[in-house]
């Protein structure tokens, strides 16, 4: 007990039985057995009562936005191999008078499949998030935010593997291009002891 402190909450006359800590940073408030939870006064619990729910709800929206994007994976697969096999056939019945044009009509295939699939996909997530809504109202917003920042990250992991092949093809091609040097050396070199 605390005499002649009164609690921090305004008009509050119960006897004061603690001081705050404070929450995420330092408080001082004085607090009776009414306004107060787990030794700290209503407001810092009130805000880490927030703060929990805050998380809660964050990895909630976290799970769910990764298994919709898990399930919206799956909803091309028919459109994929349905396009393999009309267009892998037409490119085989064609190629084997011309493999080129088989060719071009395999990769035409695949980017009308892409192409097909990407609008499936679409299609898919808006249906599925238009149902999420109806129980997690914020879902969308951050569904969006969360899948631009994956689509950041998948963009700047595929450039650092380029980065990696093209650095690699250089380094190649001038250890070869320095072999080669070095053996045309080593064969004028020969040429001129033999003359």
């Amino acid at each position: 007990m605390y005499p002649n402190i009164a609690c921090s909450v305004s008009g509050c006359t119960d006897p004061v039985i603690g001081q705050c800590p404070g929450y995420k940073g330092s408080c001082g408030r004085y607090y009776c057995a009414t306004h107060s939870a787990e030794k700290l006064c209503a407001d810092c619990a009130r805000q880490k009562l927030e703060d929990e729910i805050a998380q809660r709800t964050y990895e909630d929206y976290l799970q769910t936005a990764e298994r919709l994007r898990r399930d919206l994976r799956w909803v091309g697969l028919p459109i994929v191999l349905g396009a393999l096999l009309v267009f892998g056939l037409l490119g085989l019945g064609v190629g084997q008078s011309d493999v080129g044009v088989a060719v071009a009509i395999f990769y035409g295939g695949v980017i009308v499949a892409s192409i097909l699939v990407l609008m499936q996909q679409r299609k898919q997530e808006e249906v599925r998030l238009q149902e999420i809504r109806e129980t997690k109202p914020a879902f969308p917003e951050f569904y969006r935010a969360w899948k631009k920042e994956k689509n950041k990250e998948a963009l700047m992991t595929g450039l650092a593997i380029a980065g990696v092949i093209v650095a690699g093809t250089i380094a190649a091609a001038a250890e070869s291009s320095s072999r080669e040097r070095r053996v045309s050396e080593i064969e004028e070199g020969v040429r001129r002891a033999m003359r």
